[in-house]
C-alpha cells in the first residue's frame, strides 16, 4: 500500500466517523434568541470530536493496512 492509498483510506474512515460523531452529546437551547437557528447546539465541542474521530480513523486505517499486508489473498476475488 503506497502513501496515496493510505491517505485515501484515512480520509474515507475520517469522513465516516465524523458523521457518526457529529450528533453525539448535543443539547439544544431551551430558549432561542432572535437571529439564531432553533436547532443550533449549545456546546458542539467540535475540537474534541475532530480529534477523537481522527484517532479512530488512524486506528481503522492501520487495521486495514495490517489486513492488506499480512493477508493479500483476501482480495483475490476482485481480480476474477
Amino acid at each position: 500500500m503506497n502513501i496515496m492509498t493510505f491517505l485515501l483510506v484515512l480520509t474515507v474512515c475520517w469522513v465516516f466517523t465524523i458523521f457518526i460523531a457529529l450528533p453525539i452529546g448535543i443539547s439544544m437551547p431551551k430558549e432561542t434568541t432572535k437571529g439564531h437557528a432553533d436547532s443550533a447546539p449549545i456546546k458542539p465541542r467540535m475540537e474534541l470530536k475532530l480529534l477523537i474521530t481522527f484517532l479512530i480513523s488512524i486506528v481503522l486505517t492501520l487495521i486495514y493496512w495490517y489486513i492488506i499486508t499480512k493477508f493479500p489473498h483476501i482480495l483475490d476475488f476482485l481480480q476474477g
